[in-house]
Formats: C-alpha cells, sequence, structure tokens
C-alpha cells in the first residue's frame, strides 16, 4: 500500500494570514496513519523544497522517495515501482492548471484511490478571459484543454459546471466510476472542491461514510469552519462541537 503526493511541497504550510506553520500533506499521511504505509511516493519540482521534505519525511520513515522533478514529466517512473496487485492511495494538491489529463490518465491506471485538489472557484474564471481574448487567452485555452483533457470547458459557465465536468471527465475515461466532491469554503466567495475519485464495489468502499458525513457537515457551513479547525491544530481550541 503506497501514498503518493504530486505536488507534495516543501512538507510543512504557512497560513499567510495567521502566520501558523502546519504539518504539509506528506508529513501529515508519514505520521497520521492508523497502519502507516509501506512506502512513500512524494513529488516537488522545487529543488530546495524537495531537499527540506526529504530531510523532513526522512526523520519519521525511512520508506520514502522523493522525486525531485515537475509531476507531468515524471508520473510513469512513479507508476513503475507499483506492481500491478499493489494499491495507492494519492493526493494531488492543485493550485490551480497544475497537473494534465494525461497525468491523471497514467495514475488512475493503476490500483488506487485519489482525492484531488480542484480549483472550482479560480477555474471557473479562467474562460472568461479566453472569451473575451484577454492577454495570453491562446496560452490559458491550450492550458485548459491540457488541464481537462478535452475542450468540454467551453460549455460550461457556472463554478459547479466546470467541477462536474471534471468529475463526469473521471467517470467516463477511468475505472473510478464513483466521485464524491467535498466543498470547503473560504472567505471573499473562495471554494474548492476535494474529489475522491474511487471505484465502486461490491462490498462497497470504506471510503464513502466518512466522506458523505464531511459533506452534510461542511457543504452548508460559512468559511468561519476552516478557522475553528485551524485554532485546533494550533491548539487555540479544543474542539469542534459548537461548530458541528
Amino acid at each position: 500500500m503506497y501514498y503518493v503526493d504530486l505536488l507534495a511541497g516543501s512538507g510543512l504550510c504557512k497560513i499567510e494570514s495567521k502566520g501558523d506553520v502546519i504539518a504539509g500533506s506528506a508529513l501529515i499521511a508519514c505520521t497520521g496513519c492508523y497502519h502507516p504505509f509501506d512506502k512513500y511516493f512524494l513529488v516537488e519540482k522545487n529543488r530546495k523544497k524537495a531537499e527540506a521534505l526529504e530531510a523532513r519525511i526522512g526523520t519519521v520513515t525511512p520508506n520514502v522517495k522523493v522525486f525531485d522533478c515537475d509531476c507531468n514529466d515524471c508520473i510513469e517512473e512513479i507508476m513503475e515501482e507499483m506492481g500491478t496487485r499493489d494499491h495507492y492511495l494519492a493526493f494531488v494538491d492543485c493550485e490551480g492548471l497544475d497537473v494534465s489529463w494525461l497525468t491523471m490518465q497514467s495514475l488512475f491506471g493503476k490500483n488506487g484511490d485519489v482525492l484531488f485538489n480542484f480549483q472550482t472557484q479560480n477555474i471557473s474564471r479562467l474562460p472568461t478571459k479566453v472569451r473575451n481574448r484577454s492577454v495570453g487567452w491562446k496560452a490559458l485555452r491550450r492550458r485548459l484543454n491540457w488541464f481537462f483533457g478535452d475542450d468540454r470547458w467551453k460549455e460550461c459557465r457556472e463554478p459547479d459546471d466546470f467541477l462536474t465536468a471534471y468529475m463526469n471527465k473521471i467517470k467516463e475515461e477511468t475505472t473510478r466510476h464513483l466521485t464524491l466532491p467535498l466543498p470547503v469554503k473560504g472567505h471573499g466567495g473562495y471554494r474548492y472542491d476535494i474529489i475522491l475519485a474511487t471505484r465502486i464495489t461490491r462490498g462497497g468502499s470504506p471510503w464513502i461514510k466518512p466522506m458523505e458525513e464531511l459533506q452534510e457537515k461542511m457543504g452548508g457551513y460559512k468559511p468561519e469552519i476552516v478557522d475553528k479547525t485551524l485554532d485546533i491544530i494550533m491548539k487555540r481550541q479544543t474542539s469542534l462541537n459548537e461548530v458541528f
């Protein structure tokens, strides 16, 4: 069982608005699991961040391999590390149009479950620049096609349209026919969705129930839930009970 992080960063994240420094996704995966993964494949294209990541994760587990590259260039090398009977959990923490559809296809080619950070609000604003022929619109059009794998984004208007289009692409062209979005809302109308993409299994996926519970709790709440969660992590608050 492997953990794959295609945009791993340095292992730590700084919340600029608060000044807080918290563990990044890769460090959480190494320290927060009930059963550790057999190996961790972490990708970071910035060399200094990759070196920091390797040093930090190395204090927790020796079973790690850091790829100092763009994940779109080395995805096949990562996939070759896995056998046909192996399984993975992958986290793809996009800040924009960072990962191509071809890269995602390679990832979906092996057995595993994917959590994909889809920047719903930001992505929905980009086609307007293409339609208005703003500066760099041709390159942006190519980038949107690169990210979505086709031009289905042209038919989208509202943020949910873009999210649905991407989830449909996953269901249509991979074996992950079950996709669930978890909305995360920020201040000023900011929003992204964490998409769970998994197979439909006879016994039922163990991911579904907790994701549905989180959907119910997070979907209707205001952005303050993010601030309160951060307060809990930093021990400024002890419980989310007052929120839920």
